[in-house]
């Protein structure tokens, strides 16, 4: 159960890619890995939570692809919110964007997936919250996201799967019982208007 680092050049400079995909007649989807403020690719691909979801995504040939955003690759905090995150907005142009497709046109053009292929998205905390803005912005398939609240805008508005993990006794600042409760109701607002949504709310851990 092991991902292959290897090197692909993203919009301005080369990027250390975290990939597994089966042969393409049996490739399901790709899955799309996403790290949390000041993370890295590879710090998604040890982790012991991820990891677990990563193989067993293995065992059901999904394909995985996991990058680094820019800011956390340069170390630079180039849109001043004060974070090492990723570049958030609306925007397709926004650089973490223009990664994703430049290595996504270098897989197609190495013949290991096609141009049809279906592409999910799944982050941790900022990642989580990239990963909704991903899947709406690049029109993927849908979007997983872990202790994030997710986007009021794109739950008034979105019509992409959203599946959201939050945690009961979280006490982040952006995901404790403020978080948490916004949380809630962005779920509630995509299913109002019949977009496939779910809200997991994990207990307190360890039992």
């Amino acid at each position: 159960m092991k991902l292959n680092q290897v090197t692909i050049r993203g919009a301005k400079q080369n990027k250390s890619v975290y990939l597994y995909l089966p042969a393409k007649n049996k490739l399901k989807a790709v899955v799309w890995i996403f790290h949390g403020t000041g993370g890295n690719a590879l710090s998604m691909t040890s982790n012991i939570e991820t990891k677990q979801f990563i193989d067993l995504m293995m065992t059901k040939n999904y394909g995985l692809v996991a990058i680094t955003s820019e800011e956390s690759q340069d170390q630079k905090d180039y849109d001043n919110n004060g974070e090492i995150q990723w570049s958030y907005g609306f925007d397709s142009t926004l650089v973490d964007f223009a990664n994703i497709r430049a290595i996504r046109d270098s897989l197609i053009g190495r013949n290991l997936i096609d141009r049809a292929t279906t592409h999910l998205s799944y982050g941790w905390s900022a990642g989580g919250a990239f990963a909704e803005f991903a899947t709406n912005v690049l029109n993927w398939r849908a979007a997983i996201g872990h202790t994030v609240s997710g986007s009021t805008t794109l739950s008034l508005n979105s019509k992409k799967p959203f599946l959201l993990n939050i945690g009961e006794n979280d006490n982040h600042p952006g995901v404790g019982p403020a978080g948490n409760a916004d949380a809630r109701m962005n779920i509630k607002n995509y299913q109002s208007r019949g977009v496939c949504a779910f809200l997991i709310e994990s207990k307190k851990a360890p039992l």
